[in-house]
This record gives C-alpha cells, sequence and structure tokens, in this order.
C-alpha cells in the first residue's frame, strides 16, 4: 500500500507542477518542494560517471529558462606514474546565482529552481520555490539569508557556552 500512496503523491506534484513530467522516471523518482535558500543558489551542477545533479530555472508557465551548465571532468593524457592523471579532476561550473545573473530573461521571470539529481536507478527532483521579494533584489535576498545564518551560529554558540 506504500508504494500505491508514493505514486498518488507523484501524480499529485505532476498535476501542480506539470514540467517536471520530462525529468520523472518510472518507479523510483523521489520528488519533493522546497523554499529557495542560498545553499541552492551557490550549488554548481555535476557529472561524474553517469550520476548527475543538474539545475534548471523554470518560469512560471513551465518554460526552461536557464539550464545551468555543467562543465563536468578534465583528463590529462593518462600515466602510471602520474596519479592525478588517473581520475581526471572536476571542472568548476557555475552556480545557479551566476546562472541567473547571466540569463537572457530578467531574474523576475523565474519562478522555481528544479534541481534533478541521478543515481542511477534513483531520481530525485526537488522543486524549490523562488520566495517573494528575491527577485526584485536577489543580492538583498542573499545578505538577508547569510545574516540568519550568521545569527543562528551566534545563538548556537551561546547556548553551548552556557552548558559548558
Amino acid at each position: 500500500m506504500l508504494n500505491g500512496s508514493l505514486e498518488t503523491a507523484k501524480e499529485e506534484y505532476m498535476r501542480e507542477f506539470p514540467f517536471i513530467r520530462q525529468w520523472v522516471k518510472e518507479g523510483r523518482t523521489s520528488i519533493s518542494v522546497q523554499k529557495l535558500d542560498i545553499d541552492v543558489l551557490a550549488s554548481t551542477p555535476y557529472l561524474v560517471e553517469g550520476d548527475y545533479l543538474k539545475y534548471y530555472c523554470i518560469g512560471r508557465d513551465g518554460e526552461i529558462l536557464i539550464e545551468v551548465e555543467c562543465k563536468g571532468k578534465h583528463y590529462e593524457e593518462f600515466s602510471f606514474l602520474r596519479p592525478r592523471t588517473w581520475f581526471g579532476h572536476d571542472l568548476p561550473g557555475e552556480t545557479v546565482f551566476e546562472s541567473m545573473k547571466r540569463g537572457v530573461r530578467p531574474i523576475s521571470e523565474i519562478a522555481y529552481v528544479v534541481a534533478v539529481f541521478s543515481h542511477f536507478p534513483h531520481y530525485t527532483i526537488i522543486i524549490y520555490k523562488v520566495p517573494h521579494g528575491f527577485s526584485s533584489n536577489p543580492d538583498l535576498f542573499i545578505q538577508t539569508q547569510q545574516q540568519e545564518i550568521r545569527n543562528r551560529v551566534r545563538e548556537n554558540l551561546k547556548d553551548e557556552s552556557e552548558m559548558g
């Protein structure tokens, strides 16, 4: 019965957010909705040996406005005597926020950021809702988020010092 309720939840998400259908795979796809935060804005996509994490900025009408670029890996010419050539190294991609800023369309048109994570045979889709006020001043949103994090850290340190 649990599997049936998961399928029902998946169908509900696809009704509310029809643009995710293109990423939903048969069976093992989990879907959740969260509020966009600074961690997502600072994230970069990756592609490693078939597993990937991709980000898409979606407009209010469900259109993909921006696909955050993934640079993948760079492999030097293999040499048994040079271990750094054995596995390659990650090339830095751009962050979600950098993609938003370079986008052809204004940030104000972005309603969602969708993260698609594949660890075959499992797929996870997270729909991040863009909060009100973000599009009018994204830099202020980031500063506010950073200040909230600093305040939480201060509170935690204060609590720990009072306990110990």
